[in-house]
């Protein structure tokens, strides 16, 4: 039978029959906080935010901006890691701001269906979609403070347009404030290199 399966299979793991049965079920149920509270990413060289305290809460890049005239080395970038931070980040957002929609509800609850489907909670509902509530929220306190996310590009202006206008899925979700861009570059023009080291420290 299938629970003698598993039984035998608890006991293997833990080397006892006398295996504690809850907490084996909350370490297989122990959800994953590595991405949550996502809010930025660095693109640039590392020494930009070296000896910053980014809290967890960036994605950083490495790119060196002299080396990429041309704009293709940040093209792929905008192609792939950048749309990849921002699923992520719209993942988390829609998650904890519309949980009942957007969300997989319990995850305690789930159902396979069909394989790799999908889930649903409990016996009967609909195709849950999203993060379950354990992955954003830690029984008192949401562990994701939902905000679109920006990206912080060391690169002029004029090649991050060029970059946006070859990856046009993701000039989409900067025209319609999904997310936002902004120039490093720009930044230490306008307003001084030690402003531009403070954009990277975000707050808590």
């Amino acid at each position: 039978m299938r629970s003698a399966a598993h039984s035998r299979l608890v006991f293997a793991v833990y080397g006892s029959a006398n295996a504690d049965f809850g907490m084996v079920a909350r370490e297989c149920c122990q959800p994953k906080w590595g991405l949550t509270n996502n809010a930025a990413m660095r693109i640039g060289n590392r020494a930009l935010s070296r000896g910053c305290d980014l809290r967890g809460r960036v994605f950083i890049h490495d790119y060196d901006p002299e080396a990429d005239e041309d704009g293709n080395v940040l093209t792929i970038i905008f192609g792939g890691p950048v749309v990849v931070a921002s699923w992520i980040n719209l993942h988390y957002f829609a998650s904890v701001t519309a949980l009942d929609t957007y969300g997989a509800g319990n995850k305690l609850l789930h159902s396979v269906i069909g394989g790799n489907v999908g889930v649903i909670e409990g016996d009967g509902s609909d195709l849950r979609i999203g993060l379950p509530w354990q992955s954003v929220h830690e029984g008192t306190n949401w562990r994701h403070e939902p905000m679109s996310l920006t990206v912080l590009i060391d690169a002029p202006q004029e090649r991050i347009n060029l970059a946006l206008e070859r990856t046009p899925a993701l000039a989409t979700l900067v025209k319609n404030q999904w997310l936002s861009m902004t120039s490093l570059q720009l930044i230490k023009r306008t307003r001084g290199a030690s402003s531009a080291s403070a954009q990277l420290t975000v707050a808590g």
